[in-house]
Formats: structure tokens, C-alpha cells, sequence
């Protein structure tokens, strides 16, 4: 029944959440051409507790250097099957700042996975609680969303990914275009689309499933019904023509 499967939502979350290096590594190019009161002056603004959150920085935070490193863990990870150093380094990363949503997020997404749906799933909580905070946050609350409303179908729990698709189709109806974060350039590296048909359609589709589950349940109790009118265990397999041979 899960529409998506992890290796692709894993490189999706790198690709439409993941600070990428190529940005940073830009930044730093930058850096060199700037003038030395330029220098002095972002290096003072660094300090600053703004600076935390993305966009505002002039350069990479100590935190954007940990997800950064994460991110390539959890590429290597994706190739040899193993994602421990990953979820480390993300978990290390919200040690450094536990108020930002990204780490939280990535760290969700690397424990799904692992097919470590509940701890994924109270990771996402996190995420979510973090993202609500700050508008600048809009597209990482949207893919915590979609995220939290996945992880909750692949666990098995209907009811309660009914209810997360809703949450998310209600976002994406609100955000159809979900912001860049402030001042992260032409092609910023964390931007995503939410779509609302994607919510309606999976609520469709479990809406359908729990329906077949229903009357297959009818289906099978008649059949029981009327294997004890006739005097048939239903545990004793029928003998077909093939094992009489």
C-alpha cells in the first residue's frame, strides 16, 4: 500500500530538503574576493543568534557544516546499506541546535529508511513543532507533513495516516508554492512544492483499501457461515483431482 518507496524519498529529501555543499562551497568561493572590513563584518554578524536560521546567515553555521556531513554519510549510507553514521551525525547536529527543524527532519527521514517507523515518527513530531515556529520554515513543515503522513501509512496505522494526510492537504492548500527561505540566493537549495491532490489521492486510496478490507471480512464470514451448514472444516484443505495422482 506505501505509494513511496524509500530509496526514492531519501534521495527526494536530499535533493528538495538538503543544504546542499555546492551552495556552501560557493559562499566560501565568495569569501576570497571580499574585502577585509567585508570579512570583519560577517564574521561579527555570525555570532549573531539570527544567523541561526537559514537565509540570514552570511556563511555556513557550525550546525549547516553537521547536516552538510550527515547529508554525505547518508548518500554513502544509501550505496552500502548502512545508515548509522548518517542518523549520528544528525542527531549530533541537533545537539548543536535542537530548535531547528532541518536535523530533526533529515534524521526522520534516514530512521524511515531504516524501517524505524516509530522512531522516525517521533522525530517528525519534533520537526513539525519546529517548523510551526517560523514562517522561514514553511517548506520544511511541508515536508515533514508529507513525511509524517508516509511513515504513518508504511507503519500500518490507517486511521492515523488518514488524519496525516488531511494535516498535510491543508497546508499544501494554504501554501501551494511553499517560500524560499529569505535571501537564499536564485536557485536555494531548500525550496519544495507541496501538492494537494498528493494528500487527497493517498486518502483515496486508503479510504479504498479499508473498504476492501471490510467486505472481503463479509466475503469470508459467509463463506465460513455456510462451510458449517454444509459440515466442511475450514482448516482441513480440500482434496483436489492433482493429489489423487
Amino acid at each position: 500500500m506505501l505509494s513511496i518507496r524509500r530509496p526514492v524519498l531519501a534521495l527526494s529529501l536530499l535533493a528538495a530538503l538538503g543544504v546542499s555543499a555546492a551552495a556552501f562551497a560557493k559562499d566560501k568561493k565568495g569569501d576570497k574576493t571580499e574585502k577585509s572590513d567585508e570579512k570583519a563584518e560577517k564574521a561579527d554578524k555570525k555570532d549573531d543568534k539570527s544567523s541561526d536560521k537559514p537565509g540570514v546567515a552570511k556563511g555556513p553555521t557550525e550546525y549547516d557544516k553537521q547536516v552538510v556531513e550527515a547529508h554525505k554519510a547518508f548518500s554513502a549510507g544509501l550505496a552500502g546499506g548502512a545508515l548509522d553514521e548518517a542518523i549520528a551525525g544528525y542527531r549530533k547536529a541537533i545537539v548543536t541546535d535542537p530548535n531547528r527543524p532541518e536535523a530533526h527532519l533529515f534524521l526522520a527521514g534516514a530512521l524511515y529508511q531504516k524501517a524505524d517507523y516509530a522512531a522516525a515518527d517521533e522525530a517528525l513530531t519534533q520537526a513539525v513543532n519546529r517548523a510551526k515556529s517560523d514562517k522561514v520554515y514553511a517548506n520544511y513543515l511541508g515536508k515533514a507533513l508529507m513525511l509524517t503522513a508516509t511513515t504513518k501509512e508504511a507503519a500500518g496505522k490507517s486511521d492515523e495516516a488518514k488524519a496525516a494526510w488531511k494535516a498535510y492537504e491543508e497546508f499544501a492548500k494554504e501554501n501551494p508554492d511553499a517560500p524560499y527561505p529569505e535571501g537564499s540566493g536564485a536557485a536555494p537549495p531548500m525550496a519544495i512544492k507541496v501538492y494537494a491532490g498528493t494528500a487527497v489521492e493517498r486518502q483515496a486510496k486508503l479510504e479504498a483499501y479499508a473498504k476492501s478490507v471490510t467486505e472481503y471480512a463479509k466475503v469470508k464470514d459467509a463463506i465460513l457461515k455456510r462451510q458449517k451448514e454444509l459440515g466442511i472444516d475450514p482448516n482441513v484443505k480440500p482434496v483436489t483431482a492433482s493429489d489423487k495422482k
